[in-house]
């Protein structure tokens, strides 16, 4: 009878050390730049648009919040937090989440109406949301760039991109042009296992007009154009 009850307080001992030793899962998401499938590369050259105009970049960044892991359960883990996504800052550490059967991920891109018209003056150093260089804002009136995109074009069409050619833009902002991602993403979640999950960012998929007819985009205000590009940031990120 002793033996067998010090037989079960050790073996209550062992599963106790061990539920002690298991931590949650975890996860990460890291975003990878791409311009027509490859590598961002600011010192490489691309075609962009509708006419294929060579191009290279300077800046592309973009603000999103609000993301989401969707379980197959119908169960949700959701962090709210802002982040500037830019090709040296494209690692977000989400930390602890449930395990299960995951099956998407969704993120808003752009700024919400209730922080898209504060002063990013008086936001700590650190908040996404404070001032940035390159300017990530237009005014308290107009409110953040959601996503920024600039180079240079082949203006003098040449067929390369010189110092003497002309740069172009592509800011979009505006309270209405929130746009939600959903990016299928299957993957399951265990104990003591951290999940490094990788979404693909196209910019090349929001070219779909003639760069040199329209070098300077500014969505200040909704109007058919702006919404054909506005509606295409969705389908720039994929698994």
């Amino acid at each position: 009878m002793k033996n067998t009850l010090a037989y079960l307080l050790l073996l209550c001992l062992l599963i106790l050390f061990n539920a002690c030793d298991e931590t949650n899962p975890e996860a990460n998401i890291t975003f990878q730049h791409l311009v027509n499938g490859t590598a961002l590369d600011f010192d490489s050259e691309y075609q962009l648009g509708t006419n294929n105009t060579p191009i290279n970049l300077d800046i592309a960044q973009f603000y999103i919040h609000n993301i989401r892991l969707s379980r197959a359960d119908g169960g949700e883990e959701l962090f709210d937090e802002y982040h500037l996504i830019t090709p040296t800052n494209s690692n977000i550490n989400l930390g602890e989440i449930e395990e299960g059967e995951y099956t998407t991920i969704k993120f808003d891109v752009g700024v919400d109406s209730s922080n898209n018209h504060i002063d990013p003056s008086i936001l700590d150093a650190s908040d996404p949301l404070a001032v940035q260089v390159p300017s990530m804002h237009w005014s308290s009136t107009a409110g953040y760039k959601f996503l920024r995109i600039d180079g240079t074009y082949d203006s003098d069409e040449d067929g390369m991109v010189t110092d003497t050619d002309t740069t172009f833009l592509l800011h979009l902002g505006l309270d209405s042009y929130v746009r939600e991602a959903t990016v299928s993403y299957p993957f399951e979640a265990v104990t003591n296992e951290v999940n490094d999950l990788t979404i693909k960012v196209d910019y090349a998929a929001l070219f779909d007009y003639n760069i040199e007819e329209k070098p300077e985009v500014r969505t200040g205000m909704a109007n058919d154009f702006h919404n054909s590009i506005v509606n295409r940031v969705p389908a720039i990120f994929s698994k």
